[in-house]
């Protein structure tokens, strides 16, 4: 799971014209969130993680 709500936690991310539409910034934090996710994930998981905040230089899991 991806949550969008801890990726994209600045005002910057969002578009001006609708509040829920991500931004060029939102965009670009998404994206690179989901790369992360993609090269973390493990198929094999027993368990679901939820991945936040990109922008520490990786896509930390939290397991639940």
């Amino acid at each position: 799971v991806l949550d969008l709500r801890v990726v994209c936690d600045e005002a910057g991310d969002y578009a001006s014209s609708w509040p829920i539409e991500p931004s060029a910034q939102g965009g670009r934090k998404i994206a690179a969130a989901i790369g992360e996710l993609v090269q973390a994930q493990s198929p094999g998981a027993p368990h679901t993680l939820v991945y936040g905040s990109a922008r520490q230089g990786s896509c930390e899991g939290i397991s639940l």
